[in-house]
């Protein structure tokens, strides 16, 4: 939904000149809200739903993290030679994360051309919510979006053995080629 305002000002001197209209106020107001729509612009949730590691459903629109890539719902990681449900720790750590809702801004950025859901970088308040996936090791760095965006964030969850980096994992987009 678009909405156009105009917006005139209009005050009285008490030198009886003429009212004051400034065209260029109304124009500026109009154009503006005409740009909303492309602008990052906070989405009140009524419903959110985690669907794995790095996608969620808010409002019934299905989004995809930016510059991620966790680990599978059903994915299986190793730690000290014994499986565990690496994904649905993954999923456990955001649904967390997003309980009770927070306040979220999510900016629209480019997915793969494949990619069927919404794409977008998302923030709580002004952290970055992927940027905390990865530093908890929930997530790696998907180099191929992000060129690198959160390769420090992933190198701390690396050296402090965080999450999947506990023990030894399959790549989340490697174990979507075979297990898909």
């Amino acid at each position: 939904m678009m909405m156009i305002f105009k917006m005139t000002l209009s005050y009285h001197n008490t030198k009886n000149t003429p009212p004051f209209h400034p065209p260029k106020m109304w124009i500026t107001v109009t154009l503006l809200s005409l740009c909303l729509p492309y602008l990052s612009m906070p989405v009140f949730a009524e419903t959110l739903k985690i669907k794995d590691g790095d996608s969620f459903v808010l409002n019934g629109v299905e989004i995809r993290l930016w510059g991620i890539d966790a680990p599978e719902y059903n994915q299986q990681c190793q730690t000290s030679g014994k499986s565990y449900p690496c994904g649905r720790e993954a999923r456990a750590f955001f649904e967390n994360l997003l309980t009770p809702l927070p306040f979220i801004l999510c900016k629209k950025k480019t997915g793969a051309k494949k990619e069927t859901r919404k794409v977008a970088q998302c923030f709580i308040e002004d952290t970055d919510i992927a940027e905390i996936l990865v530093r908890n090791g929930h997530a790696i760095d998907d180099k191929y979006f992000s060129t690198g965006h959160y390769k420090l964030a992933e190198e701390q969850a690396k050296a402090q053995k965080r999450g999947i980096w506990r023990g030894q994992f399959m790549i989340p987009r490697e174990w979507r080629k075979i297990h898909h």
